[in-house]
């Protein structure tokens, strides 16, 4: 729902922009009738899911859609709309958490704060694509704003996150010697920021792509962490 909400929210600029201008909306394959037909079907859904969990998850997911609202807005009005992003799109890791416990915990608000600094990392390389779009249509971007010092904020912020979720398993009584598994998502982060091309579209996507083998790679590491005897 948030992604069609965007995409309507970006119509006409996406229009503009030579990565987007051939997404459904913005080329005229689908109408705006049909995007917003789309964009509430997704959200009843959304809200038939919540209905069945409990009141405090109710209670979170409704607070979730004000952020869901005023992300489309960000790039008109603050440098840091990835960050906003990031406040967003991991509000899941909350939703999950309370629809099975019914209340949120230190591990879940590390782990949110992990995912939110991730999430920031991650679109601020995937935002360099755009950065000469951007900054002709007046739009802002944490890509724009960090110009040369992208890397080394976005190498300290995926720090920052693994250090987090380190923080947050050990929250979730996982033993210390088992955070040995974070050192391969670890290692793909590191990757990621040595080897980028900020000024490579190509790149910048490609480093983009590489967070699901990370996603993946923090899955795996978890669900070790937490099976073994």
């Amino acid at each position: 729902g948030g992604c069609a909400l965007n995409d309507i929210a970006d119509r006409d600029l996406d229009a503009k922009v030579a990565r987007t201008k051939n997404r459904p909306l913005a080329c005229g394959q689908i109408g705006l009738a049909q995007a917003w037909v789309f964009a509430l079907g997704l959200l009843l859904v959304g809200t038939v899911l919540m209905a069945m969990t409990n009141a405090f998850t109710v209670m979170l997911t409704a607070s979730s859609l004000v952020l869901v609202a005023m992300y489309p807005l960000m790039k008109r009005v603050t440098w840091w709309p990835q960050a906003f992003l990031g406040i967003t799109f991991n509000w899941s890791v909350l939703l999950g958490w309370s629809a099975v416990h019914g209340s949120l915990s230190v591990a879940a608000v590390l782990m949110y704060a992990a995912g939110a600094l991730w999430t920031f990392g991650y679109d601020t390389l995937y935002a360099h694509q755009d950065k000469v779009d951007d900054a002709k249509m007046g739009m802002h971007s944490s890509a724009l704003r960090l110009g040369s010092s992208t890397k080394k904020t976005v190498g300290v912020c995926y720090g920052l996150a693994v250090v987090l979720l380190a923080a947050s398993m050990r929250a979730a009584d996982i033993p210390m010697e088992r955070l040995i598994g974070l050192v391969a998502p670890a290692a793909q982060l590191l990757e990621q920021v040595l080897l980028v091309d900020l000024e490579s579209p190509a790149s910048c996507l490609l480093a983009f792509k590489a967070s699901q083998r990370v996603g993946v790679s923090v899955l795996v590491a978890v669900a070790v962490a937490r099976g073994m005897p």
